[in-house]
């Protein structure tokens, strides 16, 4: 079933408030400043600009309040029915209250700047000096705004050495996914058979690999190359064509093409798919137990390697031999 669902499930009024309280009340600031400064100048800001931006941040309060409302139907059990909604939209939720809040911050600090050279210009005119006054309320909103963009931006440095190392450290990673794998005694060999897909002037390439479970590393080399594959990660193929029927064919047609010694099935699967390039690394070997002497008759082997006692090869296809 597919479609629109009537929410049954929310969240929790504390925990909401507790995640967007603060992103919603900027958001509500930032309306309020975009039609205060209409009225007393303190901004630039033309009403062709203001329009856009007063829908920017409804869509993006809308994108938090939508998932306690209604949620798309998916795959997903009635206990668990917002969960794919839900990520999807606050996911990008996030992205825009941050933009929401240098642009309230911008205001703000305009609106003192305005504020201070109106009061200035306003003593030069009286030929007196006297304290520069300016509005309490927003000065006070610009201080929090600035202490918890600090306090936000502070975690980047944490969760930068978290994911890829010190950068003052000889051993970091980089934000390259790749990086980390070059010389990885178990899957560094995939970089070794990107490589070769990499060099393949095709703009599209068909490979084979074993059918992933989510969040586990397979059907990592197309993910790796941008080749194309029959199966990828199963609950999200799942998940796109709302269907389990399909896709768990499929996985099964792939677990009997690499385990199975039918030379019959295998030039028919490679045929039905348009296979360019056969992939036997270490996930495949995990996964099924694979029967690799066939597909030597099926092409030339690129590169090789033995791991654990298990021989390891990318192989070309060579389709006059199917």
């Amino acid at each position: 079933e597919s479609g629109i669902g009537i929410c049954e499930n929310h969240t929790p009024i504390s925990k909401f408030l507790v995640l967007w309280l603060i992103p919603i009340a900027v958001a509500v600031l930032f309306i309020f400043l975009l039609y205060k400064g209409r009225k007393e100048e303190t901004h630039t800001l033309n009403d062709r600009c203001r329009a856009p931006l007063l829908a920017l941040a409804l869509c993006t309060i809308g994108l938090v309040v939508t998932p306690e409302v209604v949620y798309i139907k998916d795959i997903y059990g009635e206990a668990n029915a917002r969960f794919n909604t839900m990520f999807k939209l606050t996911y990008q939720a996030v992205v825009l209250f941050a933009i929401l809040y240098g642009l309230a911050a911008g205001l703000l600090l305009q609106g003192q700047l305005t504020a201070i050279s109106k009061a200035v210009s306003s003593q030069k005119k009286r030929k007196k000096k006297e304290p520069v006054k300016t509005g309490r309320g927003q000065k006070a909103a610009l201080i929090c705004l600035t202490v918890y963009a600090i306090c936000s931006v502070s975690y980047t440095a944490h969760a930068a050495k978290q994911w890829f190392g010190s950068p003052f450290d000889n051993e970091r990673l980089g934000i390259s996914t790749l990086d980390g794998l070059q010389d990885d005694d178990v899957y560094g060999f995939e970089m070794e058979a990107q490589k070769v897909l990499m060099e393949d002037d095709r703009k599209v390439i068909n490979i084979v690999e074993a059918a992933g479970d989510s969040y586990k590393h397979e059907s990592a080399l197309s993910m790796y190359s941008g080749a194309c594959t029959p199966l990828g990660w199963y609950v999200h193929e799942w998940m796109w064509h709302n269907d389990p029927g399909p896709v768990g064919e499929r996985a099964d047609q792939i677990q009997y093409f690499y385990s199975s010694s039918d030379d019959e099935y295998c030039r028919d699967f490679l045929k039905n798919y348009d296979i360019d390039y056969i992939f036997v690394g270490p996930a495949e070997v995990c996964k099924y137990p694979v029967y690799s002497e066939i597909f030597k008759n099926y092409g030339d082997i690129c590169v090789s390697t033995v791991w654990e006692e298990r021989e390891l090869f990318l192989l070309k296809v060579d389709k006059s031999k199917l």
